[in-house]
């Protein structure tokens, strides 16, 4: 499902400095008999020490494991919910109960989502660094998870925004607030910090880093531009169309490639392969600008009229 569904929920193999640790001379000491190390108390220290270690690696991983695996199932279930939910606002007539009811569902199925990957996202770090794996050795899954966790974090400044608006028609400068601000800034600061990151460690993956980044920082550019004020007639209504449909573009992004070829066992090759990650931006953003560009319009000759009347 969306944002999460990539993770390898598998026990971590520990590091290869952790391994040769592990069988090294004091480890080795502690398959010896009981009688042996006996005679060698600082031995079987070393050795009793080792092992709790093992047993405490194993049995944290495993607990981890377990968690993740509870809160993947709480993630599909809200992704689930949201991906049917997305569908009523934008069929149904604007501004109707349905489209209200519809639209708070796919909001706070979002907010589950986004949830449950920051914490899936954290407790796979946990996992790699108790594993020993550094981004030097395990530069992949690291910016995976980085990847992952920035586009749950873009997402919902995006549907903050995109929600906030609407207490704020008449006015969008009463988003110019302090929150409203950091949370722009943190996702194009996120936006610049990936690519860095990509930059510096150069993960064979980076390219995920590298194709979404433009994400945080258009969107960073958009809020804070439009929390300066209305530059046009009903610019509250263009603001949240488009946040609300790029939170679409999201899910179902997030949706192929990591939900569909599981539950439809797809198995793209070559260029195939590409198709989840750039369909629903294709199709998506050609909808937001003529969808965009038809509300334009419409309130335009909405104006002329109004004026037209006045006049006459």
């Amino acid at each position: 499902m969306p944002f999460i569904e990539g993770l390898n929920l598998s026990v971590l193999e520990p590091s290869a400095q952790i391994k040769r640790w592990l069988r090294s001379d004091g480890a080795q000491v502690y398959k010896r008999s009981n009688k042996q190390l006996r005679n060698r108390p600082f031995d079987s220290a070393i050795a009793l020490s080792q092992n709790n270690y093992i047993n405490i690696y194993i049995a944290v991983s495993n607990t981890m494991d377990t968690l993740i695996n509870v809160i993947v199932w709480v993630h599909i279930a809200f992704g689930g919910v949201g991906l049917v939910a997305f569908w009523f606002p934008v069929l149904a007539r604007k501004g109707a109960r349905l489209h209200r009811v519809a639209g708070q569902v796919f909001r706070w199925s979002a907010y589950g989502v986004l949830s449950a990957a920051g914490i899936t996202v954290i407790l796979r770090m946990v996992q790699l660094l108790a594993a020993g794996r550094g981004p030097s050795d395990s530069g992949e899954a690291w910016a995976f998870a980085f990847f992952l966790g920035y586009l749950a974090l873009v997402t919902g400044v995006m549907i903050n925004f995109g929600m906030g608006v609407l207490k704020h028609k008449r006015d969008l400068a009463g988003l110019n607030t302090f929150r409203v601000r950091a949370q722009a800034y943190l996702a194009g600061g996120s936006s610049l910090f990936i690519v860095a990151w990509g930059l510096y460690w150069q993960p064979q993956n980076a390219i995920l880093l590298y194709a979404l980044a433009p994400i945080g920082i258009l969107n960073a550019r958009n809020i804070l531009r439009s929390i300066k004020g209305a530059s046009e007639r009903q610019q509250w209504l263009l603001e949240h169309l488009g946040a609300m449909l790029g939170c679409g573009i999201a899910y179902h992004t997030a949706f192929a490639v990591f939900g569909a070829s599981r539950f439809f066992d797809l198995n793209n090759a070559g260029w195939l392969s590409v198709l989840p990650w750039i369909l629903p931006t294709a199709l998506g953003v050609p909808a937001i600008v003529l969808w965009s560009r038809h509300y334009r319009l419409k309130g335009s000759s909405q104006s002329k009229m109004a004026n037209k009347a006045i006049l006459d």
